[in-house]
């Protein structure tokens, strides 16, 4: 969409811009980043002493990254 606004009048895609705060794919964004921010501190607390991997897609760690900083989730990514 950034790239070609016009995709923007097109009917097949006007489903996808109900809400802007909230996902295409349904889970709220709060609700992510909760989910992240748990299994984040459940590492953290599993790997207490040593050394841990946490491993997630771009979009949960981004959210993750906005929760922490107290910005708006809802992003461009």
């Amino acid at each position: 969409v950034n790239a070609d606004r016009r995709v923007l009048i097109k009917p097949n895609v006007l489903k996808y811009y109900r809400n802007p705060f909230e996902p295409s794919w349904g889970e709220p964004y709060a609700q992510i980043a909760s989910r992240m921010s748990a299994a984040l501190s459940g590492a953290l607390k599993r790997a207490y002493g040593h050394e841990a991997l946490v491993v997630s897609h771009q979009s949960p760690i981004t959210l993750l990254t906005r929760f922490a900083r107290k910005q708006m989730l809802a992003h461009a990514p």
